[in-house]
């Protein structure tokens, strides 16, 4: 009953949990807590770059040391997410880990670390940290916990990329209206260039129109003083004769 009210309340704990970071705290210290553990954290796995990234803890304090990463292989997490099997270590010493409260600072009688498995796929791993020996009781606890913090992590992760797809759909949207805009209103320049091109052209044809008619007129006009440049000369020809036949 001890361990099936945990597991139910740790279930209830994270329902909801849409945020990877709250949903890694949430877990760890729950489960950390219900075991009477000192300490404890929670490294997710992030596939593409191979590493595991600290995502939630309990009891630490600022001025502990506290890797934010491991590789595969790498300590204790590293190697549990190598081999995806838990490990049990006990009666550690002050320099490999200590619990710190506020008037005591010793190392741990026990850690226990676990693999965030869900559907045979590694997503994180969770280890804590007692000054009593793990009962075989709570050691099934927390290994039915990583199973329920699994999936905890598996669907904030979900979300997480949900929310990024969506985040990038909205981008490359705003970025096609951007473009759109832009060419609309390139769209928009081109025809008042068009327009004022036809303007222009309407204009230079008046003109050209205008310059016709006036070398018409020009024209005519030549054409009439040459009229009477002949007939004045005609006169002028008539009058001579007419003064010769008059003198002789």
């Amino acid at each position: 009953n001890w361990l099936k009210d945990g597991i139910s309340q740790l279930n209830a704990v994270l329902l909801g949990e849409g945020n990877l970071g709250d949903a890694c705290n949430q877990a760890v210290r729950f489960a950390a807590r219900y075991v009477n553990a000192g300490r404890g954290v929670l490294y997710t796995y992030h596939a593409a770059q191979n590493i595991l990234r600290l995502s939630g803890a309990f009891a630490f304090t600022e001025r502990d040391w506290l890797s934010p990463t491991y590789q595969p292989g790498e300590g204790a997490i590293g190697q549990v997410a190598l081999e995806r099997k838990p490990l049990l270590l006990e009666r550690l010493t002050p320099e490999q880990s200590l619990i710190i409260t506020a008037t005591a600072s010793d190392a741990p009688l026990t850690t226990y670390t676990l693999p965030l498995l869900y559907n045979d796929e590694l997503y994180g791993v969770m280890e804590v940290a007692s000054f009593e020996r793990l009962t075989p009781a709570q050691q099934e606890f927390l290994r039915e916990a990583s199973g329920v913090a699994a999936i905890a992590v598996f669907s904030a992760m979900q979300k997480e990329q949900m929310r990024e797809l969506l985040r990038q759909a909205e981008e490359a949207e705003q970025e096609a209206q951007r473009q759109s805009n832009e060419a609309n209103a390139a769209a928009v320049r081109l025809e008042e260039q068009q327009q004022r091109l036809q303007q222009q052209n309407e204009e230079l044809q008046q003109l050209n129109t205008q310059l016709e008619e006036q070398q018409q007129q020009l024209e005519q006009q030549r054409e009439e003083l040459r009229q009477q440049k002949e007939a004045s000369a005609i006169a002028q020809a008539e009058f001579a004769q007419r003064s010769g036949a008059g003198s002789r």
